[in-house]
């Protein structure tokens, strides 16, 4: 007679989350996504020709997986029960398997949009600046404002240009008197 075989499988940690963190992952990885794949890895939806077929196999695996946490540590147990103790290794290291690459994807898709959700809010804030920048041009020139930079800057080229000027102008009455004294 075949009995059921209850077989400690994989651990995994998490890091920081409290209690509701740890029941989060646990039903994630007994959720029908997981599981789903897990019948898909070990190759379980061969003989499965409905998608009904393929709904009863992985709840049928289901059944076989439970979860627990390790005392008072993040650590989230994975075992599951099978006919044969090596079919419940395989099945239990599956399923932590097919967990961390499923796990991996979410968090992965998280960030991605993350990362969309700032760079949109980066663009609208450019664009927030640019009208703003925008509106106070329009009112410096409606106001005639000038800024002080700017307008010691027009200043002092007009001071250099005069200064140009001048030493030309000193020039050209050096030469007229050099001229007059030779005649």
């Amino acid at each position: 007679p075949e009995s059921l075989a209850s077989i400690n499988a994989q651990y995994m940690g998490f890091g920081g989350g409290g209690t509701d963190q740890l029941e989060t992952q646990r039903s994630i990885i007994t959720s029908f996504p997981v599981i789903r794949r897990t019948a898909a890895h070990l190759g379980l939806f061969d003989d499965c020709h409905t998608e009904e077929d393929s709904t009863e196999m992985v709840l049928g695996v289901q059944a076989h997986i439970e979860t627990s946490q390790e005392g008072y540590t993040n650590i989230i147990g994975i075992e599951a029960t099978g006919a044969r103790p090596e079919s419940a290794r395989e099945l239990a290291d599956a399923v932590a398997e097919v967990f961390a690459e499923y796990n991996n994807a979410q968090k992965n898709e998280k960030a991605k949009q993350h990362r969309i959700f700032v760079e949109e809010q980066r663009e609208q804030a450019r664009r927030t600046l640019a009208l703003a920048e925008d509106s106070v041009q329009a009112y410096r020139e409606q106001e005639q404002l000038v800024s002080i930079d700017a307008q010691a800057s027009v200043i002092l080229s007009q001071i250099n240009t005069a200064k140009q000027e001048l030493q030309r102008l000193e020039q050209d009455v050096r030469a007229f008197h050099a001229g007059r004294a030779a005649d």
